[in-house]
Protein backbone atom coordinates (compact mmCIF):
# COMPACT_ATOMS: atom_id res chain seq x y z
CA UNK A 1 0.00 0.00 0.00
CA UNK A 2 2.85 2.19 0.58
CA UNK A 3 3.87 2.18 -2.93
CA UNK A 4 1.12 2.68 -4.14
CA UNK A 5 -0.02 5.90 -1.90
CA UNK A 6 3.07 7.52 -3.11
CA UNK A 7 2.25 6.46 -6.86
CA UNK A 8 -0.80 8.71 -5.79
CA UNK A 9 1.14 11.46 -4.32
CA UNK A 10 2.97 12.15 -7.57
CA UNK A 11 0.16 12.16 -9.56
CA UNK A 12 0.60 8.36 -11.00
CA UNK A 13 -2.87 8.04 -10.40
CA UNK A 14 -4.02 4.71 -12.24
CA UNK A 15 -0.54 2.99 -11.25
CA UNK A 16 -1.26 3.72 -7.86
CA UNK A 17 -4.87 2.57 -8.87
CA UNK A 18 -3.70 -0.89 -10.17
CA UNK A 19 -1.40 -1.28 -7.16
CA UNK A 20 -4.26 -1.10 -4.44
CA UNK A 21 -6.61 -3.00 -6.50
CA UNK A 22 -3.74 -6.11 -6.58
CA UNK A 23 -3.41 -5.60 -3.05
CA UNK A 24 -4.11 -8.96 -0.89
CA UNK A 25 -5.24 -6.60 2.06
CA UNK A 26 -8.49 -5.85 0.18
CA UNK A 27 -10.83 -8.72 1.47
CA UNK A 28 -9.70 -8.94 5.25
CA UNK A 29 -11.61 -7.27 8.20
CA UNK A 30 -8.91 -5.69 10.22
CA UNK A 31 -8.02 -1.76 10.36
CA UNK A 32 -5.24 -1.97 7.39
CA UNK A 33 -7.58 -3.73 5.16
CA UNK A 34 -10.51 -1.35 5.67
CA UNK A 35 -7.95 1.44 4.94
CA UNK A 36 -6.55 0.13 2.20
CA UNK A 37 -10.02 -0.54 0.36
CA UNK A 38 -10.68 3.22 1.61
CA UNK A 39 -7.53 4.44 -0.45
CA UNK A 40 -8.83 2.23 -3.40
CA UNK A 41 -12.16 4.08 -3.31
CA UNK A 42 -10.66 7.36 -2.98
CA UNK A 43 -8.41 6.77 -5.90
CA UNK A 44 -10.52 4.96 -8.06
CA UNK A 45 -12.39 8.41 -7.73
CA UNK A 46 -9.51 10.50 -8.19
CA UNK A 47 -9.01 8.89 -11.44
CA UNK A 48 -12.69 9.70 -12.44
CA UNK A 49 -12.54 12.67 -11.79
CA UNK A 50 -9.24 13.39 -13.73
CA UNK A 51 -10.34 11.33 -17.03
CA UNK A 52 -13.65 13.83 -16.78
CA UNK A 53 -11.14 17.13 -16.35
CA UNK A 54 -8.78 16.22 -19.17
CA UNK A 55 -12.18 15.45 -21.10
CA UNK A 56 -13.68 18.77 -20.14
CA UNK A 57 -10.11 20.80 -20.91
CA UNK A 58 -10.12 19.30 -24.31
CA UNK A 59 -13.45 20.37 -25.23
CA UNK A 60 -12.62 23.60 -23.96
CA UNK A 61 -10.15 23.88 -25.84
CA UNK A 62 -11.77 23.04 -28.80
CA UNK A 63 -14.67 25.45 -28.70
CA UNK A 64 -11.76 27.88 -27.80
CA UNK A 65 -10.55 27.62 -31.16
CA UNK A 66 -13.54 27.49 -32.84
CA UNK A 67 -14.24 30.96 -31.51
CA UNK A 68 -10.83 31.94 -32.64
CA UNK A 69 -11.41 30.96 -35.74
CA UNK A 70 -15.10 32.65 -36.08
CA UNK A 71 -13.89 35.69 -34.81
CA UNK A 72 -10.90 36.27 -37.45
CA UNK A 73 -13.04 35.25 -39.99
CA UNK A 74 -15.30 37.79 -38.80
CA UNK A 75 -12.76 40.52 -38.84
CA UNK A 76 -11.43 39.22 -42.26
CA UNK A 77 -14.70 39.57 -43.52
CA UNK A 78 -14.87 43.11 -41.84
CA UNK A 79 -12.10 44.47 -43.60
CA UNK A 80 -13.34 43.79 -47.30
Amino acid sequence: MLRATHDVGLGKLSLGLEKLSASKNLHGKDEFSKLTLSFKEMTSSLVENDEKMRHYNQKLKEETERSEAAAKAKGDFYQL
